[in-house]
């Protein structure tokens, strides 16, 4: 072997021995978390996503990590309004919301209390609303689609999101409501059951 070919073989084993960021997942880790910066407090982080907060946990943002662009995500005063993360799942996020209304046991009727549970896409910055209540649980996929329970006893619903199918997809006495991959599974009158999320 000549000089010049003993050169060729050590620069392609130092390419190919060279350290790169990568995931089992297939996702790129960014060299610098982007959203690192002076004032925000984490308070969740993943790969994709970190969930900060500023102004004293009163202002809460979700940043994409490669890019440091930020999507707001919910505020709070601790009196009135109060918000509380759900879920941190790839690039999404799943939060709830809860205000009162200012006058609270003096409001006139029809004024009453109100909550939500939304999910985020945050490099994206798109805002979908699951629920019109505060929940405590939403499973989701690394693809954005969503599972939970309402109701309780022999009245529950398992709800799913998906870009094709949202709604109730069953009802009963539902317990046991887990994920692995994209496969959901739950109980229903003690019997397993198994539904494929996109």
């Amino acid at each position: 072997m000549n000089a010049t070919a003993r050169r060729l073989v050590c620069i392609l084993l130092l390419v190919t021995a060279a350290p790169v960021a990568a995931h089992a997942d297939g996702f790129v880790a960014p060299e610098k978390d982007r959203c690192v910066k002076k004032g925000r407090t984490a308070v969740a982080v993943n790969k994709q996503v970190r969930v900060y907060s500023t102004d004293g946990e009163t202002q809460y943002f979700g940043c994409s990590r490669a890019t440091g662009r930020s999507a707001r995500l919910w505020a709070q005063d601790g009196v009135y309004r109060f918000g509380n993360l759900v879920r941190l799942t790839d690039r999404f996020v799943v939060f709830s919301v809860d205000s009162v209304p200012a006058c609270k046991a003096d409001c006139p009727p029809g004024v009453t209390a109100s909550s939500f549970t939304a999910l985020v896409d945050v490099p994206a910055k798109k805002f979908e609303r699951l629920a019109e209540t505060s929940l405590e649980r939403v499973l989701l996929t690394r693809k954005g689609s969503a599972a939970w329970l309402t109701g309780r006893d022999q009245a529950v619903d398992l709800h799913v999101r998906t870009r094709s199918t949202p709604g109730v997809k069953d009802s009963g006495a539902i317990t046991a409501l887990s994920l692995k991959g994209t496969t959901l599974t739950y109980r229903k009158d003690g019997v397993e059951k198994l539904l494929t999320l996109p």
